[in-house]
C-alpha cells in the first residue's frame, strides 16, 4: 500500500479505503488505485478482515443423508439454490448430516467453524437436532418443511402440500374412484400435510378413509410397500418415488395400472415407470428456492424478522397415464 501511495502521491489511508471498498474515496479514484495495484502486482485479500468482522459471504445448505440418493428430489433443490446464490455475492456450502451425527446432535462443521453467515435447512431433521441449530443464533430458513422450534414459528418455505393432496384426491374422486388409500409414513410435516389433504377430500365426499400405508421405517429409509387387505381402486402416494415403487409392486401382484388400479404421486420428479407417466402434483422448486434465498439474504443483511413464518408456494396438477376413469 505504501508503494501504491508513493506512485500516486496519495496517502496509504486512502489506498486502504479504496482497496477495502470503504467510504471516503471517490469511485474514480478508487478505480485508479485498483488499476495501479494490478500494475504493481498487488493482491488484496479481504478474507482475514471479513472473518474478523464475522462476515464470510457463505450460506450453509444442510441436508440429511437419508434424503439423498442417486435420484433424490433434493438434488434439484440444491442445484437451484447454487444457481441462485451464484447471482449474489454469496456462495453455498453443502454439508450432509449422517444419521449418527443427527442422533448425537453434532453440529455442522461450517457452523462450529463460523464459516457461514446463515443457513438453509433442506428437508426435515429431528426436533432435538433443530433445537441445537437454532441455539447457534445463525439466521436460518427451513426449506420444504415447517416445524415450530424453540416455541415460535420458524421461518420456512414449503409447497402447499395440504391443498395439493386435496386437489389430487378430488381428481381421483372425479374420475369415479371411491376406495382410495394414502401411501406414506407420517415422518415429516410435508407428508402429514399431504395425508391431511387426502383426509379432507374423503371426508367432504363422505367416503371411507383409512390409515396411511407405510413406505419407510423409523429411520426414514424406504421399505417394500405392503398392499392393504381392502381392495383399493386408487392410491394417493406422498411422492413420485413412492408412486413408482407402488406401481412396480402392483404389477408384480398382477394388477394393471391404470386399467385395474390408478396411482398418483407428488413432486413431478419421475418421467416414466415401465412406460407409464405418473399423474402428480408439480412442485415449483425454482420458486421455493427463490423465496428461500431472498428470505435468508434479508435476514442476514438486515436482521429483520419476516411477518409470516410460513411461506407457501402453490403446486399444480399434472395429468399423465397412471389414472383411468372408474366405471
Amino acid at each position: 500500500m505504501s508503494d501504491i501511495a508513493k506512485a500516486m502521491n496519495i496517502s496509504t489511508v486512502t489506498v486502504s479505503k479504496a482497496l477495502a471498498d470503504k467510504d471516503g474515496v471517490s469511485e474514480k479514484l478508487r478505480a485508479e488505485i485498483k488499476e495501479k495495484a494490478k500494475e504493481l502486482g498487488y493482491v488484496y485479500n479481504r478474507l482475514p478482515l471479513l472473518m474478523r468482522e464475522g462476515i464470510t459471504y457463505n450460506i450453509g445448505i444442510l441436508i440429511s443423508e437419508r434424503f439423498l440418493g442417486a435420484y433424490s428430489f433434493y438434488w434439484e433443490f440444491y442445484h437451484k439454490l447454487q444457481l441462485l446464490l451464484q447471482k449474489t455475492q454469496y456462495s453455498g456450502l453443502l454439508e450432509i448430516v449422517t444419521a449418527d451425527r443427527e442422533k448425537e446432535c453434532a453440529m455442522p462443521e461450517f457452523i462450529d467453524g463460523n464459516k457461514v453467515d446463515g443457513l438453509i435447512v433442506l428437508g426435515q431433521f429431528s426436533l432435538p437436532y433443530l433445537e441445537e441449530i437454532v441455539k447457534k443464533n445463525k439466521p436460518y430458513v427451513f426449506l420444504d418443511f415447517a416445524l415450530d422450534v424453540g416455541g415460535k414459528n420458524s421461518d420456512c418455505v414449503i409447497s402447499n402440500n395440504f391443498y395439493g393432496s386435496y386437489t389430487v384426491t378430488n381428481y381421483l374422486i372425479g374420475k369415479g374412484h371411491r376406495e382410495i388409500v394414502f401411501v406414506g409414513s407420517l415422518e415429516t410435516t410435508s407428508i402429514l400435510d399431504r395425508y391431511l389433504g387426502y383426509l379432507r377430500s374423503m371426508m367432504e365426499h363422505k367416503l371411507a378413509y383409512y390409515p396411511p400405508v407405510a413406505d419407510r421405517d423409523a429411520e426414514g429409509k424406504y421399505i417394500g410397500i405392503q398392499l392393504p387387505e381392502r381392495k383399493a381402486t386408487a392410491y394417493v402416494c406422498n411422492n413420485d418415488r413412492v408412486a413408482s415403487m407402488l406401481i412396480r409392486t402392483l404389477t408384480e401382484k398382477g394388477f394393471r395400472v391404470p386399467e385395474d388400479v390408478s396411482v398418483t404421486g407428488f413432486d413431478n420428479s419421475e418421467e416414466l415407470v415401465d412406460g407409464i407417466g405418473i399423474t402428480t402434483m408439480a412442485v415449483d422448486v425454482e420458486k421455493m428456492c427463490e423465496v428461500a434465498v431472498e428470505l435468508i439474504l434479508k435476514k442476514i443483511t438486515t436482521g429483520a424478522e419476516v411477518e409470516r413464518g410460513r411461506n407457501l408456494v402453490e403446486c399444480k396438477l399434472v395429468q399423465k397415464q397412471s389414472v383411468a376413469v372408474r366405471a
